[in-house]
């Protein structure tokens, strides 16, 4: 199986990051206004999933940038394709092997 990711969420943090105040800042994401989505095939038919329960922080130091980090934690039991005999399925030792 092959998955397209999506690289929306750190975009969004960089974006982030660059227009933060002159001051070290960390900031952590809005849960409620964010989410982590992916979109892969299956017998090539484009199958769109998201994950429910993530966090993300951006540690962003204006003076030393390269110092800078960002982190970004996904739990993979969150898995969510709308069904939850499919969802079930993707906790296996053939995706996830979330156990």
């Amino acid at each position: 199986m092959k998955f397209t990711r999506s690289y929306r969420l750190i975009a969004s943090c960089v974006a982030l990051a660059v227009t933060l105040p002159a001051i070290a800042a960390i900031v952590k994401l809005d849960n409620a206004k964010s989410n982590i989505g992916i979109v892969f095939k299956q017998m090539n038919v484009p199958v769109d999933a998201k994950f429910k329960k993530f966090s993300a922080s951006i540690d962003y130091s204006p003076a030393k940038p390269e110092t800078s980090k960002a982190s970004v934690e996904i739990e993979l039991a969150s898995f969510d394709l709308g069904d939850p005999q499919y969802n079930a399925e993707v906790l296996k030792k053939e995706w996830f092997n979330t156990a």
